[in-house]
């Protein structure tokens, strides 16, 4: 199911409220301008949220001292050579580099920095696709609702 949107008539908030409330999954992919945004959900509950504004994780986990440069790059050469697309988050923890349970604040800090920007644009088009649900994520929802963003 496709459903579409444009963020200046006011819906944008309403549209999200509604498909978490519903504890829809899918993909919501935000443009304004030279911006561009994806919020990932699976049932109701954001995810993963990432803007081409926002800091990356590996920034964010450097500059707080979780990981080193030297352990990021080898983590992002790792990826990178992966035939199937892992996040970062999830090779770190497969291989021991940070625990899930110091991983997850920084996640959520990166959602929340994502859905708040994003619902600070003012213009711009939305579109949501629901996908069948994807083992990257786990079994486990996790993520956030949007009342703990808001």
């Amino acid at each position: 199911m496709n459903m579409a949107g444009k963020i200046e008539d006011g819906g944008l908030v309403e549209f999200l409220r509604a498909v978490t409330t519903l504890g829809s999954s899918g993909r919501l992919e935000i443009q304004s301008g030279d911006k561009e945004a994806q919020i990932i959900l699976r049932g109701g509950r954001v995810v993963a949220a990432i803007t081409n504004e926002t800091p990356r994780l590996g920034e964010i986990l450097t500059e707080s001292g979780a990981i080193t440069e030297r352990e990021l790059n080898g983590v992002l050469a790792i990826q990178k050579r992966k035939k199937v697309r892992q996040p970062l988050g999830m090779i770190l923890v497969q291989l021991g580099v940070l625990g899930s349970d110091r991983l997850e604040p920084h996640l959520q800090d990166l959602r929340v920095r994502a859905v708040k920007e994003i619902l600070s644009w003012e213009e711009g088009r939305y579109d949501f696709n629901t996908e069948e649900e994807s083992d990257i994520w786990g079994r486990d929802p996790g993520g956030l609702r949007l009342d703990e963003i808001l």
